[in-house]
């Protein structure tokens, strides 16, 4: 891991000297002339008082909150850790936002993908209240969090007439700091119900810039059927939350990514056959083949590409005779690509007498922004590691497993600030299991007390900080079995 001395960095001092670096014109003697700096930004300077914004009581102090340098320490723990000298994962057990502000002087601009499955605001789940000057114990208690013997209090009904406020300044300030933590080709994922999401997009929307928000994903959960008992409902069951994602960048893209077939689309798994003409005008890529030498339009490959493809399609005749299923053509292009490691071509004479090229089965189709393949499946697949259902709702390792896989390279590093039950942590030893990459990992959760009537309290989990790191111990120990030789439980 990144070696860290516990100070924090200078955030408002190392905007300042961006702001200098932009605009030198705009100082006089170390401090910012407003006046020159508007004059220096011209119609960029909006002067009318109305205006199109979003605000809330509180979003001053949320935004200094996020400027303020923190007045914590990050203390070494090895007799709690695995591989300490080897490893390159990390749980850091505090206050997030504190956490924020200590990883920004060893990981600014570091982290490839940050996703987070924050309360939802549900009116009954835990709400953070920031005072960074006391320790964790004393800072909940002072807050109203726990009683003194440390058991939950915490909730935000929505009777408390700052349901909103309150937890608009809990995660404004976590997510600024989050978005500096991030690579300039970095990207956010985050949970949400939707008691949230229309705000959770607008403080991105301002954080992050419109321009970066990429989609908002639809996910299932799993549905309660508790208003069965009644013979009339106010409203449907839910059997979907969010997923926001934005990029850091604008600019950013990524590469195609596929998810499995389900249902009615399975028969797309077998391979396929194309034109291989096209109607784009590339009189070099019109030649004759097959006897055929278009007059208008192209082909879709070089010259020299489709001849060898003709004599891949004269082999597999050879060797299977003339009428052969697709099924078998399949089987023989793998077997060829297996053994040979590299791509093999098909070209054909179609039965109505036109050039047609091999398509190879796809595993899977263009995702789409409704993932509703995933199951919710969190609960069942924490209890299989732990051997009990301890945690609320916890997120699929399928789900984290997809993200990363579609957004993470061998080397990367991945955050989850709200970590939970640590299914993050999980579906990197996971990935890493699968492709033999080497990703890293950083959680962050506060020592938060579990309910002592809960199944985890029960088997000694006294906090859900406890629950996380425990699953990660045991996570990493299967992986290894598992997987011999790979960096999945590293």
């Amino acid at each position: 891991m990144d070696k860290m001395d516990g100070k924090t960095m200078d955030i408002v001092a190392e905007n300042v000297s961006k702001l200098k670096e932009l605009f030198p014109e705009a100082f006089t003697e170390g401090k910012v002339d407003f006046n020159v700096l508007k004059a220096v930004l011209r119609s960029f300077v909006d002067e009318h008082n109305e205006r199109y914004s979003f605000t809330w009581n509180g979003k001053s102090k949320a935004r200094m909150i996020a400027q303020t340098p923190s007045t914590g320490t990050l203390r070494p723990c090895k007799e709690e850790s695995v591989d300490w000298d080897t490893t390159s994962n990390i749980f850091i057990e505090g206050d997030n936002l504190e956490v924020l502000k200590l990883l920004q002087k060893s990981y600014h601009k570091k982290v490839k993908m940050i996703y987070i499955d924050p309360p939802y605001n549900t009116g009954k789940d835990f709400v953070y209240k920031d005072n960074y000057q006391d320790n964790i114990k004393n800072y909940k208690e002072v807050t109203g969090q726990v009683d003194s013997k440390g058991r939950n209090l915490s909730s935000n009904p929505e009777t408390s007439g700052r349901y909103h406020t309150d937890w608009l300044n809990m995660m404004y300030p976590r997510l600024k700091l989050g978005r500096s933590l991030l690579k300039d080709d970095g990207v956010i994922f985050i949970s949400i119900g939707k008691e949230e999401i229309h705000n959770l997009t607008s403080i991105m929307n301002e954080i992050f810039g419109e321009e970066c928000h990429k989609n908002i994903i639809v996910i299932r959960r799993g549905i309660k059927n508790v208003q069965a008992q009644f013979e009339t409902i106010d409203s449907f069951n839910r059997g979907h939350e969010y997923l926001l994602f934005y990029s850091k960048s604008a600019n950013y893209r990524f590469g195609k990514c596929s998810v499995p077939y389900e249902g009615d689309d399975e028969y797309h798994k077998e391979g396929s056959w194309n034109n291989h003409w096209r109607g784009t005008d590339r009189p070099t890529m019109r030649y004759e083949l097959f006897g055929i030498k278009p007059p208008t339009g192209q082909w879709r490959w070089g010259e020299k590409r489709s001849t060898k493809a003709k004599e891949n399609w004269i082999k597999i005749c050879d060797e299977l005779g003339e009428e052969i299923p697709q099924s078998q053509i399949d089987k023989w292009v793998a077997d060829k690509e297996r053994k040979k490691n590299c791509k093999i071509d098909l070209l054909r004479l179609s039965s109505t007498g036109k050039p047609e090229h091999y398509i190879r089965p796809s595993l899977g189709k263009l995702a789409s922004d409704f993932w509703s393949d995933i199951k919710p499946n969190g609960g069942s697949q924490l209890k299989s590691c732990m051997g009990g259902a301890y945690f609320d709702t916890p997120k699929s390792v399928d789900l984290l497993a997809r993200l990363i896989d579609f957004m993470c390279q061998e080397n990367d590093t991945v955050l989850d600030y709200f970590a939970g039950s640590a299914t993050t942590a999980h579906a990197v030893m996971q990935v890493n299991a699968k492709d033999g990459g080497k990703r890293k990992s950083i959680m962050v959760q506060l020592p938060e007390a579990c309910d002592e009537k809960s199944e985890a309290c029960k088997a000694g989990y006294q906090t859900i900080a406890e629950l996380g790191k425990e699953r990660i111990r045991r996570a990493a120990a299967k992986i290894k079995e598992e997987n011999p030789g790979t960096a999945g439980g590293g």
